[in-house]
Order: C-alpha cells, then structure tokens, then sequence
C-alpha cells in the first residue's frame, strides 16, 4: 500500500488507494503497525498531499500533516472497530470521511498528465 501511496497525485488516485486499503480490510487479517510503520504512512502521505497542494490539486490552505495524520487515524481507528465488530464497515465510513475533508480542499485542477506522478521534490 505504500508503494500505491507515493505515485497518487490526484483525488482520484486518493480515492483509489482508499478503494484498495478497504478492499484489503478484512477485520480478521492481522494489521498490526509499528509505529516506524505507521510514521512511514504518515510521512509518505504528508509528502503526497503537499505535492498535490503545489501542484494546485489542492489549495494552498490544505494543511498536509494533519490530512495526512486524519487519513491514518482514520484507517487506524476504523480496523480497532472493524476487528472488535468482525465488520469493515468502519474502516469504510472512517476511510470516506478522512478523504471527503482532502476533497475539501480540491481545487477542481486536474494533476498534470504525462507520467502519472508528481515529480520527486
């Protein structure tokens, strides 16, 4: 999932990444984080939300440390549910509220097209 995260570069890849995290979600898979784990999702998306906000994707009120820390929380607390309730529901729920406030700060500008990835800054 990583790896997916460092190419998004549009709120359609967001939501395509969301997709597959929920898509992997099932409550009895062990998805157990270190925290170097997820510091690492954490840094990974902060670096992504930010390109995206100097891209013009997102605007330049778009804060991408705590986006980025919303988005993992999100994902975070909707497995302790989802494994306390035996449904993925949540992480669903959780996942979707996390990205529609990214969706927030859309500017409507699409990410520029070519490689299918913001460059490395």
């Amino acid at each position: 999932m990583t790896a997916q995260l460092r190419h998004l570069n549009s709120i359609c890849g967001l939501e395509q990444w969301r997709d597959a995290v929920i898509a992997h979600a099932e409550p009895h898979r062990d998805w157990s984080f270190s925290a170097q784990q997820c510091q690492e999702w954490t840094r990974t998306i902060t670096t992504v939300l930010g390109r995206m906000r100097d891209a013009g994707v997102l605007g330049p009120e778009a804060e991408p440390d705590a986006l980025a820390t919303g988005l993992v929380a999100a994902f975070q607390g909707g497995l302790l549910l989802a494994r306390m309730t035996r449904d993925t529901t949540s992480v669903k729920i959780a996942l979707d509220m996390a990205v529609d406030r990214v969706k927030g700060f859309a500017t409507g500008r699409p990410a520029d097209s070519g490689s299918g990835s913001l460059p490395d800054g």
